[in-house]
């Protein structure tokens, strides 16, 4: 089960991050920070009831 879940966030990170390759240092650098507004803005929005 464990191996599992590894091998699925691992192949989402290389996917999300492939989308960013074209960059320069966008793997993983830039992927890393515009995941990481992504999720603050999200529970922004949930926090004040938007969503």
């Amino acid at each position: 089960m464990f191996h599992t879940f590894r091998s699925v966030v691992f192949e989402t990170w290389d996917a999300w991050s492939g989308l960013f390759s074209e960059l320069p240092y966008g793997d993983p650098y830039i992927s890393g920070v515009v995941l990481f507004f992504i999720v603050a803005t999200t529970c922004k929005l949930v926090s004040e009831g938007k969503i």
